[in-house]
């Protein structure tokens, strides 16, 4: 019985090919991950507004302009007054210490990353200047 066995190229090309598509696919889930590739529903501003326990445990993004902080305290955070940039609505968000040092200044825009907690307190876990 005779064996055919593939030459030591076209092993060495199947080997750099499949090599190449691991690479390929660690480089874009790792691009995915840096690039805050985690895609939430817009922050449903009215409906929240009207009844904002009724969104707790929900997660969104708000892309909105700083106007001003409303209260901060340094072991807990900081409360910060910003506005949609469709609509110019106001909605207050709570930056905690856990973000880290923060320093957003009226008028500069952010994507914020938000959970609503059992109060209907829009908490920031994430947020990028844009």
């Amino acid at each position: 019985m005779k064996h055919t066995y593939r030459s030591g190229k076209a092993n060495v090309i199947l080997l750099g090919t499949m090599a190449g598509i691991v690479l390929l696919g660690l480089l874009a889930f790792f691009l995915i991950r840096l690039s805050g590739g985690e895609q939430y529903q817009a922050l449903p501003v009215s409906e929240f507004a009207a009844q904002p326990k009724s969104f707790a445990g929900n997660t969104y993004q708000l892309e909105s302009r700083i106007d001003s902080q409303l209260g901060y305290d340094e072991a807990v955070g900081k409360v910060l007054l910003t506005r949609t940039l469709e609509s110019g609505q106001p909605v207050p968000v709570f930056v905690p210490v856990s973000i880290g040092d923060m320093s957003a200044y009226s008028g500069q825009v952010y994507r914020f990353t938000l959970t609503i907690d059992g109060d209907g307190v829009l908490v920031v876990e994430k947020m990028q200047k844009i």
